[in-house]
């Protein structure tokens, strides 16, 4: 666990070195940040982007970017600090879980093979809630597969709630996500 710590804590670094460094990028990363400050300016569950109200809207991001943002003040790095944040946590689960699965050399080779993946670094280094939901997808798979597995009910409970988190950082992808990836398993495991 200390090895799975440590690289991610190593991600953790790297993503936060410059993160604020770049201005707000692309319509998408723009949109994401104007709702965050709408909700630190009080419109925690009916946030407004340029006047409009978005109603279907998953918020989890946006109310974990408010945090940093509220205690901080506005910035770069405030509004992106849940994505990094976010990455590190899953360099951090793929080995815990890899380990579990694999034996520790496969855990923490797969989480530094994540970590080194460009993809998920620049995605880890934006206002979006992209590296979010493949850490709550992650997770509920993971004890989604742990409940089939040993047969707890508290694994199922841990998953259930994890993708109900991960339908809140993005919205109904995230069941679809986890469907399609459990029933595939599970067909493959008859």
């Amino acid at each position: 666990m200390r090895a799975a710590l440590l690289l991610a804590a190593l991600y953790l670094a790297l993503a936060l070195h410059g993160l604020g460094g770049a201005d707000i990028v692309g319509d998408d990363e723009a949109r994401e940040a104007g709702i965050v400050q709408d909700v630190v300016a009080g419109h925690v569950v009916w946030p407004r982007f340029n006047g409009e109200l978005l109603p279907d809207k998953p918020l989890l991001f946006h109310w974990l970017a408010a945090v940093p943002c509220a205690g901080a003040g506005f910035s770069e790095t405030a509004v992106r600090l849940p994505s990094a944040l976010a990455g590190a946590a899953l360099v951090a689960w793929t080995a815990h879980f890899g380990t579990e699965l694999f034996g520790r050399p496969a855990g923490l080779v797969a989480a530094a093979l994540l970590g080194t993946m460009p993809a998920l670094f620049t995605r880890a280094r934006v206002a979006r809630p992209d590296v979010l939901l493949v850490l709550l997808l992650a997770a509920a798979l993971g004890f989604a597969f742990r409940w089939w597995r040993d047969g707890r009910r508290h694994a199922a409970t841990a998953a259930l709630a994890l993708l109900g988190a991960a339908t809140l950082a993005k919205g109904p992808v995230a069941p679809v996500l986890f469907a399609v990836t459990l029933g595939g398993f599970l067909v493959w495991e008859r």
